[in-house]
């Protein structure tokens, strides 16, 4: 069997995300455009990621769809580098989560760069995330590699072909010892050029890197295996049983 994931995944607690961006209706959106699994994958915070499980687990109930969701965070290294973490379990995501938070001293100027908005599972506003979630952490990208892999996460290299905070355009080379799952392509046109920057035997995906609703879905990895799950994707990348999908190209 094969299952569809989409597991790059913003929400209104990243401020580049739109204000639509909550739980509920990212569940519902994932379940319209025939997602089996998603990842909340806000940038170096995963505010939202129980939210968005609980939002899941109600429209389950309530109508029978199943959509499985993994929290994530987008980490932002000190070298500009994003990095999209996959963590087993939402405690494993907090860990992380406090240790990003750690390193950020900026306060977020909400006219200038949008709110952070922690959201409950039906879209009410819990609060907002003060610190600048956009700025970089003090890790740098094997620091943020070994921290994850302590918390027995997956490491993707977020949007690597991209020239603004894609391990290529920011460094012009993946790190031959580098230590990670997976690295996302963009677009169809850009599968080559980032496999071929790649060790023998990593994967290329793709994921929606969604920041509006209708993105949810644009972009999403067909994963061999199932049912779907953490520890499903896990295997697929490890012996790559998945396939990049784009339907924008």
């Amino acid at each position: 069997m094969s299952y569809r994931a989409d597991p790059h995944i913003h929400t209104c607690l990243s401020p580049c995300g739109d204000l639509d961006m909550h739980p509920r209706e990212i569940v519902r959106q994932a379940l319209q455009v025939g997602l089996d699994l998603i990842a909340v994958c806000d940038h170096n915070h995963a505010g939202n990621a129980a939210s968005v499980t609980r939002a899941a687990a109600a429209l389950e109930a309530a109508a029978g769809s199943r959509l499985v969701v993994l929290p994530g965070i987008e980490v932002c290294t000190v070298e500009e580098v994003h990095l999209v973490a996959l963590l087993p379990t939402l405690q494993a995501a907090a860990q992380l989560q406090a240790a990003c938070l750690d390193t950020l001293t900026a306060l977020n100027d909400p006219d200038a760069f949008g709110l952070q908005v922690l959201a409950d599972e039906d879209g009410g506003v819990d609060g907002f995330e003060k610190r600048l979630l956009l700025a970089a952490t003090s890790f740098s990208l094997e620091e943020a590699v070994r921290r994850i892999r302590c918390l027995d996460g997956l490491v993707i290299l977020a949007h690597a072909d991209r020239e603004a905070f894609g391990i290529l355009g920011q460094l012009g080379f993946v790190p031959p010892s580098l230590d990670f799952d997976a690295a996302e392509a963009t677009s169809a046109a850009a599968v080559e050029n980032v496999a071929a920057a790649l060790p023998r035997g990593r994967p290329v995906i793709a994921t929606s890197d969604a920041h509006l609703l209708h993105e949810i879905g644009r972009r999403f990895t067909v994963v061999e295996g199932g049912p779907p799950s953490f520890d499903t994707l896990a295997r697929a990348l490890r012996i790559g049983a998945v396939t990049p999908e784009y339907l924008h190209g």
